[in-house]
């Protein structure tokens, strides 16, 4: 019998350990490989990998009989990121990783920390929820750890009207066409966090969640401009050295 999931709970607290150590050594193992890697053929494979990886969690879904279209389908933010980041690992365009760096940063990260899962561990429930979460984290952190990729001045912006463009024109549509609740359009996530329960009913709590994603968005920007050095922030540090379009 599989047990339900527990937030904050051990088994969770493993795993996103499991997850950032494997991150962690794969990063450091790859800064030391970067001089002689081949950025275009590792982020071709990697490209492969991510889609193969997200592909295979909704095989299993499938096979293991709980995959539903009302919240399986590649709608959330978390499942439709790792095409986009196979798109930019196979055609890089700065305004695509601008969207991608808080995208699948804030958004994995979230996910990893405040799972919206009903399985606990052993099953493939659990641990597809938190591969297919990771390696689309480690794609992004390899690009800004590795590769040197930057997110442009214009990026919070960018992202932060794509992400509404999206909701408004993809989600939204596809919520009330199969009942689903793609980017938490029709109800907050099913998490036991007393911040989130504290949020007024719909559809009241849709512009605090947007406006929570523009500070987030903002303050992962003021960090990263502070850790990475102005300089760095300010230009576009790309693959072998090229500026992307």
């Amino acid at each position: 019998m599989t047990r339900s999931f527990t937030l904050f709970s051990l088994t969770h607290f493993t795993a996103i350990f499991i997850v950032t150590a494997l991150i962690a050594m794969a990063i450091l193992r790859l800064r030391k490989r970067a001089p002689s890697l081949n950025e275009d053929r590792f982020n071709h494979w990697l490209g492969v990998l991510v889609i193969s990886n997200a592909v295979f969690w909704n095989v299993v879904a499938i096979r293991g009989g709980y995959f539903t279209i009302d919240d399986d389908l590649p709608f959330h933010l978390c499942d439709i990121s790792p095409y986009l980041i196979a798109a930019y690992l196979w055609k890089p365009r700065q305004s695509l990783f601008d969207i991608l760096f808080y995208w699948t940063l804030a958004g994995a990260t979230l996910a990893l920390i405040l799972p919206d899962l009903t399985a606990g561990y052993p099953s493939s429930e659990f641990s597809g929820f938190f591969i297919a979460h990771g390696l689309p984290l480690f794609a992004i952190l390899h690009l800004i750890l590795v590769q040197g990729v930057r997110p442009s001045r214009k990026s919070v912006m960018t992202a932060f009207i794509a992400l509404n463009l999206y909701a408004l024109f993809i989600a939204a549509p596809v919520d009330l066409l199969v009942g689903g609740n793609y980017v938490y359009l029709r109800s907050v996530p099913l998490v036991d966090f007393n911040p989130i329960n504290l949020l007024p009913p719909w559809p009241w709590y849709i512009p605090i969640i947007d406006l929570f994603a523009l500070v987030l968005f903002h303050a992962m920007y003021q960090l990263f401009h502070l850790l990475a050095g102005k300089e760095e922030t300010t230009g576009l540090l790309t693959h072998s050295g090229t500026s992307h379009r």
